[in-house]
């Protein structure tokens, strides 16, 4: 808003060296057009925010401290619902991999950080049948390898996740979404549908 009106270098907290008083204000004049700005893009209900302010640091620093982080309830709430989720409420793994991506990137834009073994691990103990094989080798593998055992990282695992979708797809294992909503809708009961009646047409007496 501040650089579409050629005001943003007023908000630098650096005062200018002025040389002359008309300097001096032309930048005081800009500094109030520049709150002035502000006030006029600021919801009703928000203004007692600014209302005392006579700075532009002093109202960016209010409305830093109220908007500018995520409050740590909203983040409980995120953890949660992160560790609420499930493939099985979901069409596809990808659908489910993209709700958990975005919950996670959430979470860090709030300072608490899931790392990727924290992540693979989650959503391991979540996978169901028909992916039983999947989750089985990658726990095998993972013991019989040990030390050597070298975590991939989350994109890779989300990677191969889907792969294992595609295959399970393709052998008949597992339906496709589209499948699962023609399984899942009604079917029409033909035995019960009642005989359609046909009147006989009357002759006509006019022949």
């Amino acid at each position: 808003l501040l650089q579409s009106h050629g005001l943003w270098r007023v908000f630098d907290d650096t005062v200018p060296a002025f040389t002359t008083e008309k300097d001096k204000y032309l930048y005081a004049c800009k500094q109030d057009e520049a709150l002035g700005l502000i006030a006029l893009n600021v919801a009703d209900n928000l203004q007692f925010h600014i209302s005392a302010a006579t700075a532009l640091k002093e109202v960016w620093e209010k409305f830093e401290s109220l908007f500018g982080k995520i409050n740590e309830f909203k983040l409980i709430q995120l953890d949660h619902e992160l560790n609420s989720l499930s493939p099985s409420d979901f069409p596809s793994i990808e659908e489910f991999l993209s709700k958990f991506k975005e919950i996670r990137n959430q979470l860090k834009e709030g300072s608490r950080t899931k790392k990727d073994d924290e992540c693979i691990y989650m959503i391991l103990t979540k996978l169901k049948v028909p992916f039983s094989v999947f989750t089985s080798t990658f726990f095998s593998t993972m013991d019989a390898l040990d030390t050597q055992f070298k975590m991939p990282s989350f994109e890779q695992f989300c990677e191969r996740l889907s792969r294992e979708q595609e295959k399970l797809i393709s052998l008949d294992v597992m339906p496709t979404s589209n499948h699962a909503l023609v399984a899942s809708s009604p079917k029409k009961n033909w035995k019960n549908k009642p005989k359609q009646s046909y009147d006989k047409p009357v002759p006509s007496h006019n022949m």
